[in-house]
């Protein structure tokens, strides 16, 4: 905030079209959606670990975790 620049978010610096992402600072684990058709997906995507959840029968834009 002091140098009012803005860095990339190193876990998902090389992907395009990020429409949500909830991270947990403590454990690492990352989950997040992208945009794959328009503004929408059938797949939430996690890191910490790795998976690819896919909903064929559901247009998601946005994921969030509850604890």
């Amino acid at each position: 905030m002091q140098t009012g620049a803005f860095t990339p978010f190193e876990p998902l610096r090389n992907r395009e079209n990020v429409k949500s992402a909830n991270y947990d600072a403590v454990t690492g684990a990352l989950v997040y959606t992208i945009a794959e058709e328009s503004w929408w997906t059938h797949h939430v995507y996690g890191i910490n670990p790795g998976f690819r959840i896919q909903i064929p029968d559901m247009k998601a834009y946005k994921v969030r975790v509850a604890r």
